[in-house]
């Protein structure tokens, strides 16, 4: 019911292998980590109404608070792994001010992977930009209708402003792909070593 699907959960804090959702595919707004994403535990804070991460917990109870629901949190994996929905959330890609109220449930998302999701909708009047509920981190591009776009923060989450001029009703295609950043630098390093690694092998067997 949850993995890979194009929603988040919260689950219980009395669950002590949060992090297990991940062999699942499913996006859990709790969790352990070493280190958080940048704004994470302010913004926790205010869904909550009070600090609800420690140095490497964050203990969210309430999925129904405005910012989990714009997080795109649905359900809360309970203590004895029920699922309890809560309201309706919003997508995981919307528009933004006047325009979200009106259209927030117009957007169809797909995660084809972790690092590719795909979004389709229709312009609504007043929007301006799209938010994506995916936080500010590095490594992620847009193409909006074959176009490379740039992204921006828009609060936590990411963001791109809309061309001008464009009118009502055109259909939308976004298209999110994350790769790390220096990504081909790293595989080349890679590869290097191994191929150091393996030569160092040959030359080992070739003199005994």
């Amino acid at each position: 019911q949850i993995g890979g699907r194009p929603f988040r959960i919260i689950t219980d804090p009395e669950l002590a292998n949060s992090n297990k959702t991940m062999m699942y595919r499913a996006m859990n707004a709790n969790g352990y980590d070493a280190f958080y994403l940048r704004g994470y535990p302010e913004y926790a804070a205010q869904s909550e109404g009070h600090a609800v991460a420690d140095s490497s917990r964050v203990y969210l109870k309430n999925q129904e608070t405005p910012q989990m629901r714009r997080a795109g949190v649905v359900y809360r994996l309970t203590a004895d792994g029920k699922l309890a929905a809560g309201g309706p959330a919003w997508p995981l890609v919307y528009f933004d001010g006047r325009a979200a109220e009106q259209a927030q449930r117009d957007w169809s998302v797909v995660l084809e992977s972790p690092e590719r999701w795909i979004a389709r909708g229709k312009k609504v009047a007043h929007a301006e930009k799209i938010v994506i509920a995916i936080p500010d981190y590095p490594g992620w591009r847009a193409e909006l209708n074959g176009q490379r776009v740039p992204l921006a923060a828009s609060g936590y989450f990411l963001s791109l402003r809309l061309p001008e001029g464009l009118p009502a009703g055109v259909p939308l295609e976004l298209k999110l792909i994350f790769a790390p950043t220096f990504w081909a630098l790293w595989v080349a390093i890679t590869v290097f070593a191994w191929a150091a690694w393996f030569k160092r092998g040959l030359m080992v067997l070739a003199h005994d």
